[in-house]
């Protein structure tokens, strides 16, 4: 993503976080306003009607820790198998370089200020 769309779409590691934190990756080379988190819908709504979706904070989901996709479901379904006492975070964060903010970003959730959760509802089959 090119730095200025960044800044515009996510909240990623750019010029606000590197004043404010000392990683050893290098920021984005625009400025959101944000050091860390942003509130709620500081960021325009996707097509699907979610903000946030990347950056801000990466998003616990419910499938189980694997260290690839094999054997993964191909429905678009969580994934149960695996180590199941640890899940996946998803989407990139304040603190991710720029590169890796995006939907294809996955590392094992835990406790850390750049990880949430989004409470969301599942429709019906």
């Amino acid at each position: 993503m090119v730095a200025e769309a960044l800044c515009q779409h996510a909240n990623a590691h750019d010029q606000a976080s590197y004043e404010a934190a000392d990683f050893d990756w290098l920021p984005a080379e625009c400025n959101d306003g944000f050091s860390w988190t942003a509130p709620v819908a500081s960021y325009p709504v996707n097509a699907f009607g979610v903000f946030n979706l990347l950056g801000n904070v990466a998003e616990w989901v419910e499938d189980c820790w694997n260290p690839n996709y094999v054997g993964a479901p191909r429905t678009g379904r969580p994934r149960v198998t695996g180590d199941c006492t640890r899940h996946v975070a998803r989407g990139g964060s304040w603190a991710h370089s720029p590169e890796t903010v995006t939907v294809l970003e996955r590392e094992v959730g835990g406790p850390f200020d750049y990880q949430g959760f989004r409470v969301a509802l599942s429709l019906p089959d």
